[in-house]
């Protein structure tokens, strides 16, 4: 087995200073702020995340509540068969997103600084 050389231990070690570097720069922004909730693509609430509420949203299937507690929003509970938008779970970050797309509803975390500028499914 080789030892490493003092190139390689510097280059490892630079790497590590820049992976330390980035995740104390990047770590904790984006913390979101408000829950934008829009049922049929028309914003019907805006949420405070520091709040706790309960919002009922009419859609074609049903009724979906949209859950705000300890500064993360989710969807309770919706009419649709495969809850994908509950499963979903609790959204913090500025810039999640979850839907419910069989029912029309969409929750989207806003920030001062949203930690994805976009998402692809």
């Amino acid at each position: 087995m080789r030892r490493m050389s003092l190139a390689d231990a510097a280059i490892l070690a630079l790497g590590l200073a820049l992976t330390v570097a980035a995740w104390t720069a990047f770590a904790g922004r984006g913390a979101g702020q408000t829950a934008v909730v829009s049922a049929d693509g028309q914003v019907v609430a805006r949420l405070p995340l520091d709040r706790p509420a309960r919002l009922v949203v009419p859609g074609p299937l049903g009724e979906t509540v949209v859950e705000v507690h300890d500064g993360a929003v989710r969807f309770l509970s919706s009419p649709c068969t495969r809850q994908m938008c509950v499963h979903s779970g609790w959204l913090r970050a500025g810039g999640a997103f979850a839907a419910c797309l069989p029912n029309r509803v969409s929750v989207r975390v806003a920030a001062l600084d949203d930690r994805y500028d976009s998402i692809n499914f």
